[in-house]
């Protein structure tokens, strides 16, 4: 697992907006991150973590497996299912 702070950005497939988060820690299956949008335990969401050195920006399909408060909204726990290129 790797403890990070940096932007993450999602998508929820029924709407197909893009929402802005923080995320919070990161490993092979799964992530963690806190954001303002209210998402339901079992939603499907696109994520994707920029990089700014020279490793590829990770973009995969996460399963949301928590949700709990945070100081500034939500703190959501998620299932990696699928990476992209």
């Amino acid at each position: 697992r790797l403890t990070i702070q940096c932007c993450l950005h999602f998508t929820k497939k029924v709407k197909g907006k893009t929402f802005k988060a923080t995320a919070v820690n990161i490993s092979s299956t799964g992530v963690l991150f806190e954001c303002e949008e209210a998402l339901k335990i079992g939603d499907k969401i696109q994520i994707e973590v920029p990089s700014d050195g020279p490793a590829r920006k990770l973009r995969a399909q996460v399963r949301v497996i928590r949700v709990t408060p945070a100081a500034h909204g939500f703190s959501v726990g998620g299932e990696i299912v699928e990476k992209f290129g």
